[in-house]
C-alpha cells in the first residue's frame, strides 16, 4: 500500500506511456512478493537458529545474569523444550506468503484502476 501511495506520479506516467493495468498490477504484486520472500526467509532463518539453540542460549543468559530462568522448586519444568516441526514451519511460511500476496494484490489492483491524470497531478 505504501509503495503504491509513494509512486502515484510514477504510476500515472507509466499508464500515460501505455502500460496496461494488468501489467501494472503484476509489477506491484511482484514487488510485494519479493519483499515478503525476503522477510519470510530471514524470519525462518532467525527462528530456526533460535529454536535449534534455545537451551544453549538460555544457559548462556543464566550464566551471564547469575539467575535461574526456570527454577524447578517454583515451576513444574526446569527447561524450555524446543522441537522444530518442518511441516509447521512450511505452513507458517506459506501462510505468510499468501497474506503478503493478498496485501499487495488489492492495492495494486486499485492503483491500476486510477486515472493517470489524477495520479500525475497529485
Amino acid at each position: 500500500t505504501m509503495a503504491v501511495q509513494e509512486k502515484h506520479s510514477d504510476i500515472g506516467i507509466l499508464k500515460t506511456m501505455g502500460l496496461k493495468p494488468k501489467r501494472l498490477t503484476q509489477v506491484f504484486v511482484l514487488m510485494g512478493m519479493l519483499t515478503a520472500l525476503k522477510g519470510v526467509f530471514w524470519g525462518m532463518v532467525i527462528g530456526l537458529v533460535l529454536a535449534f539453540n534455545l537451551e544453549t542460549i538460555i544457559s548462556s543468559i543464566e550464566q551471564l545474569t547469575g539467575t535461574k530462568t526456570l527454577d524447578s522448586d517454583v515451576y513444574f519444568i526446569s527447561h524450555i523444550p524446543s522441537q522444530v516441526q518442518l511441516e509447521q514451519v512450511a505452513v507458517i511460511a506459506l501462510t505468510a506468503l499468501f497474506i503478503a500476496f493478498i496485501a499487495s494484490y488489492f492495492p495494486a489492483k486499485k492503483a491500476a484502476k486510477l486515472d493517470p491524470v489524477e495520479l500525475i497531478s497529485s
